[in-house]
């Protein structure tokens, strides 16, 4: 069995083979809960860490910004300032040991902590 069928046999929609190659993210307000889901390590790295793409949409991707937070954004800006969910605190190596993230809000245009948004690492079965 390939990887690709070995993650549809998982339940996942991404054919990560390896330890922390897979993400879930889970737990965003309503209005940001499109970041809610797996992502998949890319080959891709920004600001010397790996980026990661959500399985089912391509175009939102997890990646190291400028200064050393975490940001949720376009593919067509990874790695970049940009980002409609940032990692508070200081610089983590991975996602998962963010400890605190805020999300943009238009209204009244500012960043809003998020308490609840988890990013957490997926156990696969190997490749």
């Amino acid at each position: 069995m390939g990887r690709f069928h070995i993650a549809l046999a998982l339940g996942l929609a991404c054919a990560a083979t390896r330890e922390g190659d897979l993400l879930t993210v889970s737990d965003a307000p309503s209005d940001l809960a499109f970041v809610n889901g797996d992502y998949e390590a890319s080959s891709e790295q920004e600001n010397a860490h790996p980026c990661y793409k959500k399985c089912d949409a391509g175009a939102v991707w997890l990646c190291m910004g400028p200064g050393g937070s975490w940001r949720f954004q376009p593919a067509s800006k990874a790695g970049t300032a940009s980002g409609w969910i940032v990692s508070e605190g200081q610089e983590t190596l991975s996602p998962m040991a963010v400890n605190s993230w805020k999300g943009w809000r238009p209204v009244p245009s500012t960043w809003e902590h998020l308490p609840g948004l988890r990013v957490v690492g997926r156990h696969t079965t190997g490749g």
